[in-house]
């Protein structure tokens, strides 16, 4: 009970000592199907979330991602502003690739490319580079999104 209590305590001094930005990551997880693989996201819930993304990650364990819904489809802007990993971008429309950013480099000072969908999607899904080559996706490939 006390390892409790004080493990809470430590998090809340983390927090108003270093933002929310630098300690919490999205708390709701799923398993989402991607070339018959299952893979492991966070999923972005908040906007605080959307734009932390995957910032500030030093390493993404293999078949681990972050998972971008969205309410209504619509053209969708992401780049890689102070992430220190490459990612593959998965734009994505009702369970289908729309396109992808593949190898999206980190960038840590401005400009930043920015990676656009190529239409209208409902779900961004951000993996380690490499994932879409490996797996053969393209545009057209299903991925089973959550509702």
């Amino acid at each position: 009970m006390n390892k409790t209590i004080f493990f809470k305590g430590a998090i809340a001094l983390l927090l108003v000592l270093f933002g929310s930005q630098y300690c919490c990551f999205a708390e709701k997880r799923v398993e989402v199907l991607i070339a018959g693989e299952v893979f492991h996201l966070e999923v972005a819930e908040t906007s605080d979330a959307f734009t932390q993304g995957l910032m500030r990650r030093k390493h993404l364990k293999s078949h681990h991602g972050m998972l971008f819904p969205f309410k209504t489809p619509q053209k969708t802007y992401f780049w890689m502003k102070n992430c220190l990993l490459p990612l593959d971008i998965l734009f994505i429309k009702q369970g289908k690739v729309v396109n992808i950013a593949e190898h999206a480099q980190p960038c840590l000072q401005d400009p930043c490319q920015v990676f656009a969908s190529s239409g209208m999607v409902d779900t961004v899904i951000e993996l380690n580079a490499g994932i879409s080559h490996t797996l053969h996706l393209k545009p057209g490939s299903h991925i089973n999104t959550p509702e």
